[in-house]
């Protein structure tokens, strides 16, 4: 008897495939468009069914003991997980050594491979271990806490989803400072007394810094830095004591701050009385001059 048809069957579509030559038959059909990651055993079940002119049919599928493994199509997607590092931010400086990296990792098609997330702090090892997951929509939300000596550093995070593909590196660049900046004051000196109104606040500190002076409660204004992070502010004192205070702030946090006490007397001393006797005197002999003044 001869075949009449013969019948393969994938992803609710029936495929007639045509005799090619003597007891051959081929046709080339396209896979599904989606991942078979969720179908079961992670792979698509076909069926096979041969039919000959008498109406006899034969039909294979997934528990054919020659066949069988052959009935199971494994597809994979080609799209690779996004990777988003939401801290350290690029750029950041950091005033801990305790480092808290956080990132997502996200595919909508197979899903992200738990066991394939990792992240490294600069040329050091993988790290798998210690990184909390966090199940989200279409991935994970991780974290990993690391203790990082200061200096400029690069954390990298790696991926890849269910059907083997590997996301493209992402990293983030910054920098651990905990040290408190320098902040030397060379004007005013200590202890001030002047009859200025207005003095000059000078100093120098680290050039990435940002300087705040305030006297008593009020802020001064915009201090500008130069290159080497040297300053130089002209500022109002009240009458009577003054207290200065200088900050300096740097990228990372860190605060500086230096105090100057300037006492501000704009009133010229009051002269109570003047008595200079005798008078008249003789010529050569001694006089007593005598002033009773206050400066209060």
């Amino acid at each position: 008897m001869a075949i009449q048809k013969v019948e393969y069957y994938l992803n609710g579509q029936v495929h007639q495939i045509p005799l090619d030559s003597g007891r051959t038959y081929r046709k080339k059909i396209n896979a599904p468009g989606k991942t078979s990651w969720s179908e079961k055993d992670h792979k698509y079940e076909t069926q096979l069914k041969i039919t000959d002119v008498a109406g006899n049919v034969k039909t294979i599928n997934k528990d054919d003991p020659t066949f069988g493994d052959k009935m199971m199509l494994r597809v994979k997607e080609t799209e690779a997980p996004v990777i988003t590092i939401t801290s350290p931010a690029q750029g950041a400086y950091l005033g801990s050594n305790s480092v808290k990296v956080e990132f997502t990792v996200t595919d909508a098609e197979s899903g992200v491979n738990e066991n394939s997330i990792s992240t490294k702090i600069d040329s050091g090892a993988e790290i798998k271990e210690g990184i909390t997951k966090v199940p989200i929509e279409s991935g994970y939300k991780c974290s990993y806490t690391a203790t990082i000596q200061n200096g400029a550093h690069t954390v990298k995070v790696n991926a890849s989803d269910n059907d083997d593909n590997a996301a493209i590196e992402k990293t983030a660049s910054f920098t651990v400072d905990t040290i408190a900046p320098t902040l030397n004051i060379t004007s005013p000196p200590e202890t001030l007394i002047t009859n200025e109104k207005q003095i000059t606040v000078s100093g120098k500190t680290s050039p990435d810094c940002r300087v705040t002076i305030k006297v008593g409660n009020t802020d001064q204004g915009a201090v500008t830095l130069d290159g080497t992070g040297q300053f130089s502010k002209q500022v109002s004192l009240s009458p009577g004591e003054n207290v200065i205070l200088i900050t300096a702030t740097s990228l990372a946090g860190k605060v500086t701050t230096v105090t100057r006490e300037v006492t501000y007397d704009p009133e010229a001393p009051v002269v109570i009385s003047i008595e200079i006797a005798p008078n008249p005197v003789g010529v050569g002999e001694e006089i007593t001059i005598t002033v009773e003044a206050t400066d209060e």
